[in-house]
């Protein structure tokens, strides 16, 4: 008995272990509908209804049954007293009690049109729901999660923006859906609002074909942090700079709502190539694109900017995100830029669950950086990461030979970028936008970059390599003895951090004699 006690005992202790597992991963079994309160629809005392097929169908929600369906060209709503309805319909009048929800037989496929008088007509998918309070009528619209992001994701970010920065967007405005998806449900019966409390929502009015596209390419996917849906907060532009939650809000930190510089350090802020490319302007020159990206984190308290911004400026900086999506990084690049340390996993309703199939940024220290490079060194790596004042010169003659390859290095640039030209181009339409921005580097860019001057940024050098076999070549030319420490002293004093194959400084930094 006693042994039978213990093996109970065990086997309690082993399910309320495994317990947690389940309810953290709850959220993966989302199903696919959800309510969104039409609180933009005010309290109307009466109000029409009208469907794109004209064919409807009532149900009485409280009495759990059918009151009508079939043809129909308009159906009318009336509060009445006690929380009462009066409908109107092909001439037939009804009353029901409680609330009453109105479809038609595709709601996915087909619309209903929903005017609440005096405010103007909103054509929503789905099925749409009212109850009566006190002579007022309340309207919920029960919408799938993908056709609900239709409007939403339109909504919130440009129509003009590239594909992977809506698609980013999809995955952002989904998963913070999902993290809220009880926010309203303890005080009424719906999940969100269609407001900017929750997200903006206008039913089909804001659709666009493009944005449809990255919805259904990103179907499902979410992003998710330690077992739960990230708070993917999101806003226009963060002037320059990312800052915390902590810096926003105040409470606990929040591991990948961070704050960090919007770029890449020596460059233009990504907001700023963003919204240059919104509002049409056709001189823009984007960097090229670099291979990793290693994000240099602020203070907790920084608030920090270059430019005025708009919005919270914590999380995804929208404007951010198309200027990285213009210089070509993918979907997952953007995300994991701006909620790093997440990973993106796939609600259960979209079919097979592809858990963290994006690999995100990394956040990285200084001094993990030089921890990892004192355990294990790779000097054919095209991607160094150095602190600016690492490196020097190292003797007279080593002087001597950098000089000359600097020189020679210089002078070649220089000549061969005589013959490029900038190519001014007007953007026309959302398919030739991207088209339209030259992705040259200047021989030389002025950075805007204030973050040059912190501590805690990370400088990274990133390239392809081509870079150094052609100034390995140069040095092997003039007879360096000692190539590899020429080379890096001469990329740390010369060359530009993020493409060794432009010159941005023309001073020559040689040491003094």
């Amino acid at each position: 008995m006693r042994y039978l006690r213990s093996l109970i005992i065990v086997i309690i202790v082993h399910c309320f272990s495994v317990l947690p597992i389940f309810a953290q991963n709850d959220f993966l079994n989302t199903p696919r509908k959800i309510r969104i309160g039409l609180d933009l629809a005010g309290t109307p005392e009466i109000s029409y209804i009208t469907s794109s097929n004209n064919i409807l169908d009532i149900f009485d929600v409280s009495k759990k049954k059918t009151i009508f369906s079939g043809k129909a060209s308009k159906l009318t709503i009336k509060a009445k007293a006690a929380g009462s309805l009066s409908l109107t319909v092909n001439e037939q009048k009804f009353t029901a009690s409680g609330s009453v929800r109105i479809s038609n037989k595709n709601p996915r496929t087909e619309t209903l049109t929903l005017t609440p008088s005096p405010k103007k007509a909103k054509t929503y998918r789905g099925t749409l729901e009212v109850k009566c309070s006190g002579f007022k009528l309340f309207w919920i619209n029960i919408v799938d999660i993908e056709d609900y992001l239709k409007s939403v994701v339109p909504s919130e970010i440009s129509t003009r923006a590239p594909k992977a920065a809506v698609e980013a967007q999809a995955i952002a405005a989904r998963t913070y859906a999902i993290r809220n998806i009880d926010r309203h449900l303890k005080k009424t019966s719906y999940n969100l609002c269609d407001t900017v409390h929750c997200q903006a929502y206008f039913g089909i009015s804001k659709e666009d074909p493009k944005h449809n596209e990255a919805i259904k390419a990103t179907e499902g996917k979410i992003l998710v942090y330690n077992d739960t849906p990230a708070n993917t907060v999101y806003h226009s532009n963060c002037g320059g700079y990312i800052i915390s939650s902590q810096a926003a809000w105040g409470g606990q930190p929040v591991p990948y709502l961070i704050g960090h510089y919007d770029g890449i350090k020596g460059k233009k802020s990504f907001c700023e190539y963003g919204k240059s490319f919104l509002s049409r302007q056709t001189n823009i020159v984007l960097p090229e694109k670099s291979k990793r990206l290693v994000i240099g984190v602020t203070a907790h308290n920084s608030k920090k900017k270059t430019h005025s911004n708009y919005g919270h400026r914590v999380g995804m900086c929208q404007d951010g995100a198309i200027g990285m999506a213009l210089i070509g990084y993918s979907c997952s690049n953007i995300l994991g830029f701006y909620y790093p340390k997440t990973k993106i996993e796939t609600l259960k309703y979209a079919g097979k669950n592809t858990s963290n199939q994006y690999a995100p940024t990394k956040v990285t220290s200084l001094a993990e950086l030089k921890s990892d490079a004192s355990k294990k060194k790779q000097p054919s790596e095209p991607v160094k990461v150095e602190k600016a004042s690492s490196v020097k010169d190292t003797n007279e003659s080593e002087s001597n030979v950098i000089a000359k390859a600097e020189n020679k290095a210089y002078s070649e640039n220089i000549n061969s970028n005589d013959t490029n030209t900038k190519t001014e181009t007007k953007p026309s339409s959302p398919e030739t936008d991207k088209k339209a921005v030259e992705k040259t580097q200047p021989v030389k860019e002025v950075s805007n970059d204030p973050s040059n001057d912190e501590e805690d940024t990370i400088m990274t050098f990133q390239g392809n390599g081509n870079g150094n076999n052609k100034l390995k070549s140069v040095l092997k030319e003039i007879g360096s003895t000692k190539p590899n420490t020429a080379f890096k002293s001469i990329r740390k004093h010369f060359w530009n951090p993020i493409d060794p194959k432009v010159i941005t400084n023309a001073k020559i930094n040689r040491k003094k004699k």
